[in-house]
């Protein structure tokens, strides 16, 4: 009995799950006759199709702003400022991270307990000093970064994840109770929950 269980074993771990014939003779000893494994090739699962997103964060989806707000010159001048005056001549990939990050607020809950205007995350109080230059009201930004912010805000082209919604200088460290993402340009970027409302 304790060879039958022994090799009933066996075969249970290497896998062959057929039924197996087994017969009693006189003498008590058992025979197996035993019907071949055949083991079915696994058939392959076809992978999931890729969920269309928006910006560089896979495992997000959401919609471009401007599906949301009727956006106007004004909003691309104003935004081109603040980017301008916070990244100026560190190059495209600071403006447009820059801009990354106005655009993220405007779209997280966070912010205004939902969708906000590009005046109001720029004018928001306490948060892009560059609004006090002296120059910030007749400032002309570059028309290419004016292009940059008319990209990002009407097609979504962000260079950073949705969860991107602080930076600040360099020089005052990461030290700030929300998570360092990069440093692009000088500016050290942070993430922070989006859906939690300031």
């Amino acid at each position: 009995m304790k060879r039958f269980l022994l090799l009933l074993l066996t075969l249970l771990l290497t896998g062959c799950a057929m039924p197996l014939e087994i017969v009693y003779v006189e003498t008590e000893q058992i025979e197996l006759s035993t019907v071949p494994c055949q083991l079915s090739a696994a058939t392959p699962r076809p992978l999931p199709k890729p969920t269309p997103t928006v910006g560089p964060s896979p495992d997000v989806t959401r919609p471009v702003y401007a599906s949301y707000q009727a956006l106007t010159e004004d909003d691309f001048y104003l935004a081109a400022k603040v980017a301008y005056l916070e990244a100026e001549g560190r190059g495209e990939e600071a403006y447009r991270a820059v801009l990354s990050v106005i655009y993220n607020r405007c779209m997280a809950p966070r912010f205004g307990g939902g969708m906000t205007r590009v005046e109001t995350e720029v004018f928001r109080q306490g948060q892009f000093s560059v609004i006090h230059h002296r120059h910030f009201s007749t400032l002309e930004p570059p028309e290419e970064i004016v292009e940059y912010a008319r990209d990002i805000f009407t097609e979504g082209n962000i260079n950073l994840p949705y969860d991107i919604l602080f930076f600040c200088a360099e020089h005052l460290g990461k030290g700030w109770r929300w998570g360092f993402y990069k440093n692009i340009g000088g500016n050290l970027f942070f993430q922070a929950p989006t859906d939690r409302i300031l």
